[in-house]
């Protein structure tokens, strides 16, 4: 695809109170929706998210949208991961998610996973292991090629490739992209 299409790192020179600037060169400023905090991060500054309902909303731009290659990266501290789904990164249309990285706790583990609507059935994945710690920084990345129902993403944890487990296969062909549940935590330097 296009090369690098955003890159947030939420310091104070690339914030204000109400924009976290794209440092990417494309322009894609995201919008601090509802207020989350500035705090200390990984690399200078981060945001801290309550879990309610504070994100950032860097918009649909056409550069962002369908993407068939996808890469997406963040350093995340979560505070907790309720039962549930959480999301780190997402894209959304008007009729819910279509894309979201983020955590999963089933009860009795914490993963990161990948979410991606298809025509028929959305394909879900994790990490094969229990390995979201609470209250430190990690650095995560997934890539993801939509081209293929075969095709399952590629996680990282902190520079490592980690496994993955396919829980949904996908059917069909992938939805356009232009969410998922609210993070809990700070996050910092955002890319993709």
């Amino acid at each position: 695809d296009t090369g690098l299409v955003g890159y947030w790192s939420f310091n104070g020179q690339d914030t204000n109170a109400t924009t976290a600037y794209d440092r990417s060169g494309v322009g894609n400023d995201g919008t601090l929706t509802n207020s989350p905090t500035k705090v200390i991060g990984k690399l200078g500054q981060a945001l801290n998210f309550d879990g309610t309902n504070d994100y950032v909303n860097a918009g649909s731009a056409t550069i962002i949208d369908n993407l068939t290659n996808l890469s997406a990266c963040a350093w995340v501290n979560p505070d907790t991961i309720p039962n549930g789904y959480m999301s780190i990164i997402g894209q959304m249309d008007n009729g819910g998610a279509e894309a979201t990285i983020g955590f999963h706790d089933n009860g009795t583990a914490d993963y990161i996973e990948f979410w991606r609507t298809f025509s028929v059935t959305a394909g879900e994945w994790h990490s094969d292991g229990n390995i979201v710690p609470l209250g430190s920084w990690s650095h995560i990345c997934m890539t993801y090629n939509k081209s293929s129902t075969a095709n399952d993403p590629i996680f990282y944890l902190n520079g490592a490739q980690i496994g993955v487990i396919e829980v949904t296969a996908p059917a069909g062909t992938a939805s356009s992209t232009a969410g998922g549940d609210y993070y809990i935590g700070a996050l910092d330097t955002v890319g993709g």
